[in-house]
């Protein structure tokens, strides 16, 4: 294994080992994926939008709730009841720092283009770090590109292989279901197969995801990259973008 891949390799042991971590994607992760497909699908129509929106948030929630216990797992949690209770709390904090990332996000690509992509990445382990340390909102996105200040290529290779090994294969079963005969025998029940995949491939990727990120947090801690002794974020530390 090259050494630049070992999060991925870290994910996918600790997924392999950890029982929670298919009761999560099972339980949580792929029913709201699920459910949000079959809400966009079917009744996202004007007469069906108030109860379709109301559907969906309950989704992304519910999406949430399995990505904190996934970060809640990688800091060595064991009982799925513990688990479930203890990540209700960090539902809001990801859902709202993930938000106030996406539109400072946007707002640096309207500005310039580059700074955006540079803040998207330098930002990606917000979740972890809040998590793991406690920091949250834009303490916890300061954090983050501290963290991956000086290694931003090291983080984006990390991201794109994520995105090939772990999202690619679902998203072509998505593109799949598209191009199915129309006199195709059974075509509905092969369309509804492979939303089962789908969903169930997308659930496991975004826990591996998140898996790596931890793995990739802990080794730009524990390598050197970012000291330990520069735990303490600086006061006046910027997550600006800027040329590196």
């Amino acid at each position: 294994m090259m050494s630049f891949l070992a999060p991925l390799d870290s994910a996918w042991r600790s997924y392999r080992k950890q029982r929670l971590l298919w009761w999560v994607t099972l339980l949580l992760l792929f029913p709201s994926l699920t459910i949000g497909d079959i809400v966009q699908t079917f009744l996202f129509q004007h007469e069906f939008f108030p109860i379709a929106l109301i559907i969906l948030l309950a989704t992304i929630g519910l999406h949430t709730w399995g990505q904190a216990c996934v970060l809640s797992i990688g800091n060595g949690r064991r009982s799925l009841h513990i688990l479930l209770r203890d990540a209700r709390s960090l539902i809001i904090p990801l859902l709202l720092t993930g938000i106030l990332r996406q539109c400072l996000i946007l707002l640096w690509g309207i500005l310039i283009i580059f700074p955006g992509i540079i803040y998207s990445i330098r930002t990606i382990l917000f979740d972890v770090v809040i998590a793991t340390e406690g920091r949250q909102y834009r303490p916890a996105l300061q954090r983050s590109a501290f963290i991956v200040r000086t290694h931003v290529f090291k983080t984006l290779t990390i991201i794109i292989v994520i995105y090939l090994l772990f999202f690619l294969p679902a998203f072509l079963l998505g593109i799949l279901q598209h191009f199915l005969p129309s006199n195709l025998l059974g075509i509905h029940i092969w369309k509804i197969f492979l939303l089962i995949a789908k969903n169930l491939l997308l659930a496991g990727a975004v826990a591996l995801s998140l898996l790596a990120r931890i793995a990739l947090y802990r080794e730009l801690l524990t390598a050197g990259l970012a000291s330990r002794r520069q735990l303490a974020l600086p006061e006046e530390y910027d997550e600006t973008p800027a040329d590196d």
